[in-house]
């Protein structure tokens, strides 16, 4: 989630930046349904009347996990191109994959773990937002990214840190491409056979749901329909050149189409749910319209993606991972104890908040994120 995507083969275009502006815009969204989510129980604490706007919620926002599992599907296939199939690839490719994800993964961990333990051990009437027992398992779980419901009963999946409960998907696709990495020697045929398996797995989940609905986490997981996602993107990087020299109102419609979906979404309230059946049909369809709308327009020459875009899509997986393990959680303090969620329009805080994030996003990218990537990759290039 760090690099932008080269396209040889785009006119006129050396990178594909239209996917990383789609990853800034994904992660922008997540973080604006989080902050939602996190100024209401700050606002009834204060006494403050709820408008309806924020009763309801942007919960369409989820939406940015979607779009990045499509873009997950699509970059894996893409990279892997010129890869052949034997033992040492799948050691790189498993490499490259993890360090990208773990280090910055465990680092805001260690957040997210020391908060769960403070907020455990102050008083009940004390404002602290979501509280949950201190259980080993869970944190030991959390820690390798295994599935697990978190404790206090119910099925609400994920690790300590909230947004990792979509890194589990990641990184079961990640092994399950890397298999077929092993197994497959032409690209196609892999990229295929990994589409299928994903797909397969998915159509599980969803026609037996009532079956599985009561099923542990890890089997939960390895049979949702969400995986259909990554699906899509695998055969998107089968195609997507077939989409040069196509006409420009196709990807205008497209995009429009996508969004549209999402809007009729957002006004009817149909949200599926974190880890509803549907969720892949109603977010994943209009996601992947806006994807293959926004590549087709960049891959024909019809859009320039600002830098200011970029640098926001390169951050995307620091500002995920930060906003909820330090940045809405300082700002609420922030907001609580000076009370002027009080004075300032709700509008106005968000976008504040939104701000901070992206820059705090940014900063630990710079800091943190990219330094470690490079650190692999300089060992992978001394073996």
């Amino acid at each position: 989630m760090t690099s932008s995507v080269p396209i040889s083969a785009a006119p006129r275009q050396t990178q594909l930046n239209s996917i990383q502006a789609l990853r800034g815009l994904a992660a922008a969204i997540v973080v604006v349904s989080h902050l939602i989510i996190s100024i209401r129980p700050q606002m009834r604490h204060l006494g403050m009347e709820i408008p309806d706007w924020l009763r309801k919620g942007f919960d369409t926002g989820a939406c940015g996990v979607d779009l990045f599992f499509i873009i997950s599907g699509f970059i894996i296939v893409y990279v892997t191109s010129n890869t052949p199939a034997n033992f040492r690839e799948v050691k790189r490719f498993s490499f490259r994959r993890l360090i990208r994800i773990y280090p910055t993964y465990w680092f805001l961990l260690s957040f997210a773990v020391v908060g769960l333990i403070v907020r455990a051990n102050l008083s009940k009437t004390t404002f602290a937002g979501d509280r949950f027992p201190i259980d080993v398992e869970w944190i030991v779980k959390s820690f390798f990214l295994f599935p697990s419901y978190k404790p206090g009963g119910g099925s609400d999946f994920g690790p300590v840190l909230g947004p990792g409960w979509t890194l589990c998907f990641e990184v079961f696709f990640y092994g399950l491409f890397a298999a077929a990495l092993g197994l497959i020697s032409n690209h196609r045929r892999r990229a295929f056979a990994t589409a299928i398996a994903t797909a397969c797995l998915g159509s599980i989940g969803y026609f037996w749901s009532e079956t599985l609905s009561e099923a542990d986490a890890l089997t939960r997981m390895v049979t949702h329909p969400l995986l259909w996602e990554f699906s899509a993107g695998c055969l998107v990087a089968l195609i997507y050149q077939k989409l040069i020299g196509t006409k420009r109102f196709i990807f205008s419609g497209l995009i429009v189409s996508g969004l549209g979906a999402l809007i009729l979404e957002f006004w009817f309230d149909m949200h599926p749910g974190k880890l509803g059946i549907n969720r892949p049909i109603i977010y994943g369809i209009p996601c992947l319209l806006l994807f293959l709308g926004f590549i087709g327009l960049e891959l024909n020459g019809w859009l320039q993606v600002p830098k200011a875009f970029i640098a926001v899509g390169d951050a995307s997986y620091a500002t995920y991972l930060s906003h909820s393990a330090i940045s809405t959680k300082i700002l609420g303090l922030f907001w609580l104890h000076t009370t002027l969620l009080l004075v300032f329009p709700t509008p106005l805080i968000l976008l504040i908040n939104l701000a901070a994030c992206l820059v705090v996003g940014q900063l630990f990218f710079m800091v943190f994120e990219r330094p470690v990537i490079q650190f692999g990759r300089n060992l992978l290039q001394n073996h």
